[in-house]
């Protein structure tokens, strides 16, 4: 794993929706090039804390450092600027659909690209074979000139992927990607979200509802439940039960359960689901 990526620093977020805290005094480091997993039950924050990590959502109070950047405390171009360095994996995959795909991949270079390229659709050449190459890492370098429109969900995912890869970033943000797809599919879709952080050292912090999935895939996992981190450690950690049980506690929605720890469900059918105090 390189070491060359770029730093993150969160410190006391805080972030509430009316009554509801869906981040309740946030804080971690990350290392540069760390790949981490966050795990935690339906509407813990998980998604609310990726989104203040991109500045798409504000916290009410804390700080975001990305590498030199302030996130939180900067305003107009500059906070654009900053953003352009963060790239995102949305589980809906935001692609535009009567666009080619090749299109789509670029839009990762946006804020690179001049407005007559995108009028003309004459692009320069170093963006498209970038673009190109995006799409071969993720196996669908033949379907670069379909409609995205026309492909499979597994397969929108991974131009996704792509178009994240084509900006560049020096931090890459992946909520809940594989959430939609099948085993197989989703650890190839983490597969190539791992070879990207090793080989370009690109700090990644990937939201996953799978316990298996970061056990098999990051270095660390952070742990969130009712907008707090309760677990922040080497994946190894979640070889242990009682790691579980911090992460999903007060949990009694029994499939959910099932999907996220589906080798301890079995091993435990006979016991009550998560719920109460730890």
């Amino acid at each position: 794993m390189s070491q060359g990526g770029t730093p993150v620093s969160v410190r006391a977020l805080r972030k509430t929706y009316g009554t509801t805290k869906a981040l309740d005094d946030v804080g971690f480091e990350l290392r540069g090039g760390e790949f981490v997993a966050v795990l935690g039950p339906s509407g813990a924050g998980k998604t609310t804390l990726l989104r203040s990590l991109t500045g798409m959502v504000r916290p009410e109070s804390g700080s975001i450092v990305i590498g030199d950047h302030e996130l939180t405390a900067l305003r107009g171009s500059a906070r654009r600027a900053a953003q352009n360095e963060i790239g995102m994996v949305y589980q809906q995959f935001n692609l535009v659909g009567r666009l080619r795909v090749i299109t789509n991949v670029l839009l990762g270079r946006l804020p690179q690209l001049s407005t007559s390229a995108w009028l003309t659709g004459r692009f320069p050449a170093d963006a498209v074979e970038a673009a190109y190459h995006c799409l071969e890492r993720v196996d669908l370098l033949d379907r670069a000139h379909q409609r995205a429109d026309t492909l499979s969900g597994g397969q929108q995912q991974r131009v996704a992927l792509a178009r994240a890869m084509c900006q560049e970033p020096r931090l890459l943000l992946a909520d809940e990607p594989v959430a939609s797809v099948d085993p197989k599919l989703a650890e190839r879709i983490l597969s190539y979200l791992r070879e990207v952080n090793k080989e370009q050292g690109i700090t990644t912090l990937v939201n996953l509802h799978t316990v298996a999935m970061a056990s098999r895939f990051a270095d660390r996992v952070i742990g969130i439940n009712a907008g707090r981190v309760v677990v922040d450690g080497p994946a190894s950690l979640l070889d242990d039960p009682a790691t579980l049980q911090r992460i999903y506690a007060g949990t009694t929605d029994e499939e959910e359960l099932v999907v996220a720890l589906p080798d301890w469900m079995d091993a435990k059918r006979a016991r009550p689901a998560f719920g109460g105090a730890v």
